[in-house]
């Protein structure tokens, strides 16, 4: 498989630690050299998951591969081929291509090719949209009723309900304030009594619309089974931890952080690195030299995402709790509200005001 790099930062730590995990490129030019020689193969097809910046890597690196085919993130209509900066839809003597279709199933990739010679000389991709006028497929849809019929049992079932609509849209999660955020980072440092709350976007899949809450909704927002952790964690740390939050800001990133007891000034625009201006702790200044108490979850708090500096606090309490059991409690006690109320204020970038 050829995977996303980040892929020991996005995963369980204890099932990566029993993985051999080797660069792509150098890997994959050892197997189509085996595949070309020892299985005398006509034509060489890679599927990645990984960005496509890295696919275009392999593009450009890799001998002998005739189509890459990506997935993971966000695809594009045409076909790269070397030296090419931006897709066209056809391509003559192209020597190897690289298609991706769109997230989610809106579209599905036609890619044509002219074989002469064991070449490809000539080739067309097209993405096709995926609309209602597409029929669907009768055994699948099969399948799905079954499922969906074992599950509705429970998903629908009625938990509680919202007063106001709570944002968990990952374009807006993963880089700025939500209220959704600030509801779960909330109830965790009030859960856990500490006095910051941290919570990876990556772990907050969806919004939830105002009015009834069903168990589904519960799990569509919340998926991730991470329990909660709390650290002790001194204040430099704290910092280092607020940078590497918005690293790959305005990048709708995973490891953007929603937070509780802080009120943190991000600049934007400065290098990655220098983006936190300032960061006040229950209304004061952050004393790099002090020791904070901290509640995250275990994925977060394992160095997940790329939070190392996370794997060298101290006082580690592994409490057993899903966060999704605190949105439960939540519900069963009332109707769910909240607001963003600047605990997060981006200058030149979004929020600034």
């Amino acid at each position: 498989m050829v995977g996303t790099s980040n892929f020991p930062d996005t995963f369980n730590r204890d099932v990566v630690k029993e993985l051999s995990l080797v660069d792509p490129s150098a890997s994959l030019q050892e197997e189509v050299q085996r595949l070309r020689t020892e299985a005398h193969v006509d034509l060489v097809i890679a599927l990645t998951h990984q960005d496509s910046d890295e696919d275009l890597k392999i593009l450009e690196s890799v001998e002998g591969v005739d189509v890459l085919i990506g997935g993971h993130t966000e695809g594009f209509d045409g076909l790269y081929a070397p030296g090419l900066t931006q897709p066209v839809e056809t391509v003559t003597r192209p020597g190897s291509v690289y298609v991706k279709t769109h997230r989610q199933g809106q579209t599905i990739g036609r890619l044509d090719l002219t074989i002469e010679d064991g070449l490809v000389v000539q080739a067309r991709s097209r993405n096709i949209p995926v609309t209602v006028a597409v029929p669907v497929d009768p055994k699948v849809q099969q399948l799905l009723n079954e499922y969906r019929q074992r599950f509705a049992r429970h998903a629908t079932q009625v938990v509680g309900e919202a007063s106001v609509g709570l944002q968990g849209d990952r374009l807006v999660i993963r880089t700025q304030e939500a209220n959704l955020g600030n509801l779960l980072a909330d109830r965790m440092r009030r859960t856990l009594d500490t006095e910051i709350a941290l919570i990876n976007a990556g772990q907050i899949r969806r919004s939830l619309e105002l009015g009834p809450v069903t168990l589904g909704d519960v799990l569509a927002v919340l998926p991730f089974d991470s329990a909660l952790v709390t650290l002790h964690v001194t204040g430099a740390m704290l910092r280092q931890v607020l940078e590497h939050s918005v690293s790959q800001w305005p990048n709708h990133s995973g490891r953007f952080l929603q937070i509780s007891g802080l009120q943190v000034t991000y600049m934007g625009k400065a290098p990655v690195g220098s983006r936190v201006r300032s960061i006040m702790v229950g209304g004061a200044p952050l004393d790099i030299s002090k020791t904070y108490t901290v509640a995250t979850d275990a994925f977060v708090a394992d160095g997940g995402d790329g939070y190392d500096m996370l794997t060298h606090a101290t006082d580690r309490r592994d409490h057993q709790i899903p966060l999704r059991d605190l949105l439960l409690n939540a519900l069963v006690e009332g109707p769910l509200y909240a607001e963003a109320d600047h605990r997060m204020i981006f200058v030149n970038g979004k929020d600034e005001n």
